[in-house]
């Protein structure tokens, strides 16, 4: 599990829910901004890197339950 360091970044959506684009870019930046403060930490960058791929999901229009969904059935082919 990757080490989220204190970050000043905070959200300006009060009813952030896990699935809105505003709430995945606000993922994304407080992640790039913990990415920043410390660019040795490996933890951070793959957390980063999640919360991109993440975001681009939900802007192809993937969510979690059909990323699972075609995850499992890419594994069973």
């Amino acid at each position: 599990m990757a080490t989220v360091h204190a970050s000043s970044a905070c959200s300006e959506s009060p009813s952030w829910t896990p699935c809105t684009q505003q709430g995945h870019l606000d993922e994304v930046r407080v992640r790039h901004e913990d990415v920043g403060s410390h660019p040795y930490d490996q933890g951070a960058q793959a957390a980063l890197w999640e919360a991109v791929g993440t975001l681009l999901n939900h802007l192809d229009g993937l969510h979690a339950d059909d990323v699972l969904v075609q995850l499992v059935a890419e594994a069973a082919s």
